[in-house]
């Protein structure tokens, strides 16, 4: 995990480094021909420029540790940025240019303590160009350095802006996929157990408030551990994707299909009631038959009545009427209806087959 971040991090500075030195190059050019350094001071400029985006990327990218060592990577631009201040002495445009716009980058890859330890690596290089070059100050910038600085000024924040937007654009859609994944399941694509629940929850209140009726269906798959053992668990798994595609396409945009998990499933069916219900496992049955790998699967059905006053309550009653479908035979589908008192219903369930 670690790792990949720091791929991540290497490919998203590698375009900006390379534009970032390819621009900055001309400023501090500019600024050291207006100063005047020695022959030497143009090799390790270009160099600097040309060589070292490409030499960095490929560290970071080969690195046991990319993240680390990228963030080195930033450490050493920015006490090259500082180097080159006092090889332009002190010019004040092209200096605070190049420093600003490392900082920039520091900030925003490691916030505020990021960006303090790379004002320190500034300070280093700084205090290396005056080392190397000495303290000789010439603040003021001529036109061919301003003209200079144009470009950089300009090109580099909207690099930074288009990167920085890609990256906001990728984070935003791995949020979604993360936030589908938190709410479904991987396998059948149906709603998950945590969001069936929470959903009953709504269906009791608003049954208890205005009567507004809902029903719960509660499946499993006959004879599913025949499947994996005779055919395979791949082909199990088929089982779960293709009964996952009909209980989508057979249900109301409103209805939550949710897998709980192995071969049991459940269908909240809001303002449904059990004629309804009834229809729609009818349809399913019909549809799941029509499969290349036909499944049959047996049911349990609870309409929401008076006397349920729990969640846990609606999904105990449904699943007591699915084990009394598996107990008489399977492939039919279990009612309990209002009518009848909760003993009963363990006891003598009715039933109806789709």
């Amino acid at each position: 995990m670690t790792r990949d971040k720091g791929l991540r991090l290497a490919r998203r500075i590698y375009l900006p480094r390379c534009i970032g030195l390819g621009l900055g190059a001309f400023c501090v050019a500019a600024g050291m021909h207006q100063h005047g350094v020695p022959g030497w001071a143009w090799v390790v400029l270009g160099l600097h420029a040309l060589v070292w985006p490409h030499a960095a990327y490929q560290w970071s990218i080969h690195h046991p540790e990319p993240l680390l060592c990228e963030r080195r990577n930033l450490w050493l631009d920015a006490a090259a940025g500082g180097f080159w201040v006092p090889m332009m002495g002190f010019n004040v445009l092209p200096s605070v240019l190049i420093l600003t716009m490392l900082s920039m980058d520091n900030i925003a890859t490691g916030g505020p303590r990021f960006f303090g330890r790379g004002l320190i690596a500034s300070a280093l290089g700084i205090g290396l160009g005056c080392g190397v070059a000495g303290i000789d100050v010439q603040l003021g910038s001529n036109l061919a350095t301003i003209l200079a600085c144009l470009p950089f000024m300009v090109i580099f924040p909207i690099t930074i802006g288009v990167v920085t937007y890609r990256t906001a654009t990728q984070l935003g859609q791995r949020k979604r996929e993360l936030y589908w994944l938190g709410q479904h399941d991987a396998l059948s694509g149906l709603w998950t157990r945590a969001y069936l629940e929470r959903h009953m929850d709504e269906a009791l209140l608003a049954f208890n408030q205005s009567g507004q009726t809902a029903t719960l269906v509660m499946a499993d798959v006959d004879h599913f551990k025949h499947i994996n053992d005779a055919m395979g668990h791949l082909v199990g798994d088929e089982a779960i994707q293709s009964l996952g595609d009909v209980l989508r396409t057979q249900t109301r945009q409103s209805d939550i299909p949710a897998r709980l998990g192995g071969d049991e499933f459940c269908l909240l069916l809001p303002r449904t009631g059990l004629d309804a219900a009834l229809a729609l496992i009818g349809r399913i049955q019909g549809a799941l038959a029509q499969r290349p790998m036909p499944i049959s699967m047996s049911y349990g059905v609870v309409t929401l009545s008076a006397d349920i006053h729990s969640r846990r309550q609606w999904l105990a009653r449904t699943d007591r009427m699915l084990y009394a479908v598996k107990r008489s035979g399977r492939g039919k589908v279990q009612v309990y209806t209002a009518a009848e008192s909760p003993a009963s219903a363990a006891s003598a369930p009715s039933a109806a087959s789709a």
